[in-house]
């Protein structure tokens, strides 16, 4: 049964939900193509905006209206019910950092 988590927020209500493998492998493959990090990406480097956007029930135009602390109250949603996306995520930026020391 895949998990799901509401997050009330002041005007609303967020769902949040388990991703499955196709999801995150879908995002995945967004990721490789993105030429540019998106606005998210920048705020906070260890959760993509594609998986921010493929773990809740927000669109991009509703994401860009959420504040600072709205975003990080969802984040810690998304991480603790997607712990293997969490940690999937940290081993690819660690795989990738060290990449671009060797070179």
């Amino acid at each position: 049964m895949r998990l799901q988590e509401k997050v009330k927020l002041e005007d609303k209500e967020v769902v949040v939900k388990e991703l499955t493998v196709g999801e995150i492998r879908q995002g995945l493959m967004r990721l490789e193509k993105q030429e540019e990090p998106g606005m998210l990406d920048m705020l906070m480097e260890d959760l993509p905006e594609v998986f921010f956007l493929l773990a809740t029930d927000l669109s991009s135009e509703e994401l860009d209206k959420l504040t600072q602390s709205e975003i990080k109250k969802i984040k810690e949603v998304i991480e603790k019910i997607n712990p293997f996306l969490h940690k999937t995520l940290k081993r690819l930026a660690e795989a990738g950092r060290k990449m671009l020391e060797k070179t």
